[in-house]
């Protein structure tokens, strides 16, 4: 196998890569606000789930403590 074709398999190799990264990058204006649309959604539930899950687990632990009798 030639120098050439080893060249030409690499490089292909890194297009496909930077051809994904250039049409997110291009794209982004269609995308980026539902992206923010569902990040301030998420940022305002999950700590609340947090909090939600964590309640759980106490009353879990509480109710399931070995008695001493």
């Amino acid at each position: 196998m030639s120098v050439s074709r080893i060249i030409v398999k690499e490089v292909a190799k890194m297009s496909d890569p930077t051809t994904a990264v250039a049409a997110g990058a291009l794209t982004s204006p269609i995308w980026l606000p539902s992206l923010n649309m569902v990040s301030a959604f998420f940022a305002t539930v999950l700590p609340i789930l947090g909090a939600i899950w964590l309640i759980v687990q106490i009353v879990r632990a509480i109710y399931t403590w070995p008695s001493k009798s």
